[in-house]
């Protein structure tokens, strides 16, 4: 998470990828997308995790799978959606929603009082929605408007009952 190794990162992703708009448009798998977030690093950032302390010979990948699987959620998903929303294009919306079909879900502390409560949370499009839910209900504390939170307080009442 140090800044100057994610300015090299994003140099070397720009440095390597030619249209790198196009590219996140078209990907289809998370495979794809991960292509494009882990270019090969100079070799001076195989050595350095700062501009001038030189460090261990072996560094650990730029990115990890995790932060490749946010930055796939939360950049990649959201720009086809975003291209397909304003461009009237279904298939760019189709894509992004399938991207996110195929992708484990994200595990938080706002996904994770969903899943405890008994939600299956399947796939990343679930965990959005499951944080989308969050809020628009639960921050407003709307539970009454919420099913899911209806059905909590109502199970709740009837334990204590």
């Amino acid at each position: 998470n140090l800044p100057y190794r994610r300015i090299a990162l994003l140099a070397a992703i720009l440095h390597h990828t030619t249209s790198l708009h196009s590219r996140i448009l078209q990907a289809s798998a998370p495979s794809e997308i991960a292509a494009i977030l882990s270019p090969t690093l100079s070799d001076y950032w195989s050595r350095h995790y700062t501009l001038t302390d030189a460090s261990h010979p072996r560094m650990p990948a730029p990115l990890s799978a995790t932060s490749i699987q946010s930055l796939t959620i939360n950049v990649a998903a959201t720009l086809q959606f975003a291209y397909g929303h304003i461009n009237r294009s279904p298939r760019h919306t189709r894509a992004a929603v399938s991207l996110l079909a195929s992708i484990p879900p994200e595990h938080n502390r706002l996904t994770d009082p969903f899943i405890r409560a008994g939600l299956n949370c399947p796939d990343a499009l679930t965990s959005q929605a499951l944080i989308e839910l969050h809020h628009t209900y639960c921050n407003g504390r709307r539970c009454l408007n919420c099913r899911i939170g209806h059905r909590q307080l109502a199970m709740h009442t009837l334990r204590d009952i």
